[in-house]
C-alpha cells in the first residue's frame, strides 16, 4: 500500500501543478499537462499543502479531473460517461477531457468543448460520428468517436 500512496501524492502534486500553471501563471490548458509532468517532481509538501489551501480540496484540474477521486469520483459523483455513450436527444455537461494530446485539446478548444460546456446530441451515424451542438449555438458540429471516446459528460435536464 506504500506505493499506492506514493502514487497518489504524485497524481495530486500533477493536478496541483496544472492548477498553478493555468490558473496563475496563465499556461494554455493544452500545455499544462506537459509542463506539470516536469514540475510535479519539484513541488514539496509543504507547498502542496499552500497550493491545496489556495485552491480548495473539492476542485478539479483544468481538463476536469478532481484533485481527489479521479475518474471514479466523476463516475460516482456525477454519472460520468463517455460522450460515445451518450443518448441521442438529450443534454449533457462536459466533465472532463482527455489530456495527454495538446492537439486533441487545441480542437477541443477551438469548439469550446472544456469542462462546464453544454452540449446536445442530436444524431449518432452510422460510423459512429455524433452531431452535437456546442452551448447555445444552433451550429452543429460532427465528432468522430476518436473525439467522443475522449470527452466524458453527465447528463442535464434539457
Amino acid at each position: 500500500m506504500k506505493g499506492q500512496g506514493i502514487a497518489q501524492h504524485l497524481v495530486l502534486r500533477h493536478r496541483l501543478a496544472e492548477k498553478l500553471l493555468t490558473d496563475v501563471i496563465g499556461i494554455d490548458w493544452s500545455r499544462a499537462h506537459e509542463e506539470a509532468e516536469r514540475l510535479e517532481h519539484g513541488i514539496s509538501p509543504q507547498v502542496a499543502a499552500l497550493l491545496l489551501k489556495r485552491f480548495g480540496r473539492d476542485v478539479r484540474c483544468p481538463h476536469g479531473v478532481p484533485l481527489f477521486g479521479g475518474m471514479s469520483k466523476l463516475r460516482r459523483k456525477f454519472g460520468a460517461v463517455r460522450l460515445s455513450d451518450a443518448e441521442v436527444s438529450r443534454s449533457y455537461e462536459v466533465l472532463r477531457v482527455f489530456e495527454k494530446d495538446p492537439k486533441f485539446l487545441e480542437f477541443m478548444e477551438s469548439l469550446k468543448l472544456r469542462p462546464g460546456t453544454r452540449l446536445r446530441v442530436h444524431k449518432r451515424e452510422y460510423d459512429e460520428t455524433m452531431a452535437v451542438s456546442v452551448g447555445r449555438r444552433s451550429a452543429r458540429v460532427h465528432l468522430g468517436k476518436p473525439a467522443t471516446e475522449r470527452l466524458w459528460v453527465r447528463r442535464v435536464p434539457s
